[in-house]
């Protein structure tokens, strides 16, 4: 030992635990169903401005329709987010509010909302897909936050089997 302190020193050289806080899955408020080729939609922001988590995993899943999208083509997820009190109407990314919405497909407006993943589909119709994104690497979540999806995949998604569900979680 050359002096140099132990992890956990003085609680007999062991580290404590880390503990992990990980919320109970939320299904986010988005109207996916038949989603043209082309187009975007918004949901209803989250309030996180009381539990203050500063990051989640979001799973999308998407089915694709009856007619099979081109092979390799994608669905984007971005992040919305506002730090001001959305739920009551104010503007958060890209003049956005706390309403399930079309919203304008990338790139349309300037780009304040982040993108944290995207789909690749097969030439399958009426096929499942689903990926799950970590927003930890685009920054602390926010007091509200949400979601856009955008279908890139030349033909519309199905009228079910989309979703976007969102575990929030920290640790300590």
């Amino acid at each position: 030992m050359f002096g140099f302190p132990q992890a956990g020193a003085g609680s007999g050289g062991v580290a404590p635990p880390v503990v992990a806080i990980i919320d109970a899955p939320i299904t986010a408020t988005i109207t996916l169903a038949a989603l043209a080729s082309g187009a975007a939609r918004q949901s209803v922001y989250l309030d996180n401005s009381v539990l203050m988590r500063p990051a989640a995993k979001v799973t999308l899943t998407i089915q694709t329709g009856g007619v099979a999208p081109t092979l390799g083509t994608i669905v984007e997820l971005w992040l919305l987010r506002s730090s001001s009190q959305a739920l009551a109407g104010l503007v958060g990314d890209d003049g956005t509010t706390s309403v399930d919405a079309a919203y304008p497909i990338p790139p349309t407006l300037p780009r304040n909302a982040t993108l944290i993943g995207s789909l690749s589909v097969t030439a399958n119709a009426n096929t499942v897909f689903k990926a799950t994104f970590d927003t930890r690497a685009v920054g602390v979540l926010g007091d509200f936050y949400g979601f856009a999806v955008a279908n890139r995949t030349n033909q519309a998604l199905n009228a079910a089997g989309n979703s976007v569900v969102v575990e929030a979680y920290t640790s300590s």
